[in-house]
């Protein structure tokens, strides 16, 4: 399935904060990580999801005791995984942290093949 470099680097940036916190993540969060608004974020990531790449589920905040709100939160699927193992491939790294700077850069940089 054919990606954006935008689209890359949603990915990316959802792999390392679903990492980071070990749990799904609220689009509020990646768009703050990204740069962007809510809405761009939130329309992205409906957006890999129905690509395959990520799963969204609702979530009830555990601290409030009170009936509440819940709200949308998003994973990575295997697909994505896949999708950075074969990015992680090409940078020749397998530290995390080096890798995803890497690609990072190819990403911005427009050096992402399009996967089909």
């Amino acid at each position: 399935m054919k990606l954006t470099g935008r689209q890359e680097y949603f990915i990316i940036c959802l792999l390392d904060l679903y990492r980071m916190t070990g749990g799904p993540i609220h689009y509020s969060t990646l768009a703050e990580r990204v740069g962007v608004s809510p809405f761009t974020a939130y329309d992205m990531l409906q957006i890999l999801k129905e690509k395959g790449f990520v799963t969204s589920s609702y979530r009830l905040e555990q601290e409030e005791k009170t009936v509440g709100r819940s709200e949308v939160v998003f994973s990575p699927t295997q697909l994505a995984y896949k999708r950075f193992a074969e990015l992680d491939t090409r940078t020749n790294s397998f530290d995390w942290e080096v890798a995803r700077i890497q690609i990072k850069k190819r990403i911005l940089a427009g050096d992402v093949r399009a996967m089909n």
